[in-house]
């Protein structure tokens, strides 16, 4: 397997763990990075964080599912 297949198909995981990542830093941080490069605080504005934090973990989930699923369709 060369490196191009390697990117192609590791590329959702990647996503999926860097989006999770994200969310969990910005849970225990409670500072977030939303759209446009705004920046909220669950303090300031809990409604906008806990609605960006949601959409982060869906994101990162749904790249990790479509990755397993990927992997699972090419092994059959």
């Amino acid at each position: 397997m060369d490196i191009p297949q390697l990117i192609q198909r590791y590329i959702w995981l990647f996503f999926g763990v860097l989006s999770l990542g994200m969310a969990g830093h910005a849970a225990v941080t409670g500072k977030l990075r939303g759209r446009f490069g705004q920046v909220s605080y669950r303090a300031q504005n809990p409604k906008q964080f806990w609605g960006s934090l949601t959409i982060y973990c869906l994101f990162g989930t749904g790249f990790v599912l479509f990755f397993l699923y990927k992997i699972h369709a090419s092994s059959n």
